[in-house]
C-alpha cells in the first residue's frame, strides 16, 4: 500500500481526476487533501472516519490551509492571470510551484500523524469504498457541503481511479444520492452509497 503523500501524486497525475477536483474545489473550497484523505483511510483498510475525528483534522489544519496553502494558491492564481502581461510573471509562476507542491506535502504529512494512534486495518475492497463513501459523506456533513448529480459525478471520477478493480467503467452509474436519516445542518445533506 502506498503512503497517502504517493497516492496524492498518483491521483493527481490522473488528468479526469485532476479535473474533477479542481471543480469541487472551485464550487465549494474544500480542501483536497482533506477530501483524498477520506479516501485513502477507507482504501489503506482503516475504516472510517467519525466526525469528531474529520473536525480535529479540521480544526488542526485550518491555520496551515488558510494561511500557508491557500495564500500560495491565491499568488499561483493570480501570476497565471498576469503570465503574459508581465515579462517576469513566468520566473515567479516557475519559483512558486516547488514551494507550493512542498506546501501541500507537509499538510498530506500533517493529516497522517495527526490520526496515527488510531489507525486500524479492517475489511475487503467492497467495505473499504463503503467507508470511502461515509467518510466523503462525513466530510462533506462537516463543511456543510450537499452533494448534487454533478458532484456525484465527480466524486465518481476519483472513486473509479481508486477502486478501479471494483468499479467496472467510468460510464456506470455506481453511485447515487440517498438522503441520510440524520439532518446534516441547516443546509441539509446526502451521503453516498453503492449501487450493488
Amino acid at each position: 500500500m502506498t503512503s497517502f503523500t504517493d497516492f496524492v501524486a498518483d491521483l493527481k497525475a490522473d488528468h479526469k481526476v485532476q479535473l474533477s477536483l479542481d471543480s469541487l474545489k472551485n464550487a465549494y473550497a474544500i480542501n483536497e487533501n482533506m477530501l483524498l484523505f477520506s479516501i485513502w483511510y477507507a482504501h489503506r483498510e482503516y475504516g472510517r472516519l467519525k466526525k469528531t475525528n474529520i473536525q480535529s483534522l479540521l480544526d488542526s489544519l485550518h491555520p496551515w490551509h488558510e494561511r500557508v496553502l491557500a495564500s500560495l494558491d491565491d499568488m499561483q492564481t493570480m501570476i497565471k492571470r498576469h503570465s503574459g502581461a508581465h515579462p517576469k510573471a513566468d520566473q515567479f509562476k516557475s519559483l512558486l510551484e516547488p514551494i507550493l507542491i512542498e506546501a501541500d506535502s507537509i499538510e498530506q504529512n500533517l493529516l497522517v500523524e495527526s490520526l496515527r494512534g488510531i489507525m486500524s486495518k479492517s475489511k475487503t475492497e467492497k467495505a473499504r469504498y463503503n467507508d470511502a463513501c461515509a467518510n466523503i459523506t462525513t466530510y462533506a456533513q462537516a463543511i456543510s457541503m450537499r452533494f448534487d448529480t454533478r458532484d456525484i459525478q465527480l466524486l465518481n471520477v476519483i472513486l473509479h481511479k481508486v477502486f478501479a478493480t471494483l468499479i467496472e467503467s467510468d460510464n456506470d452509474a455506481l453511485l447515487k444520492v440517498t438522503q441520510t436519516r440524520k439532518a446534516f445542518t441547516a443546509n441539509a445533506g446526502s451521503q453516498l452509497k453503492l449501487m450493488v
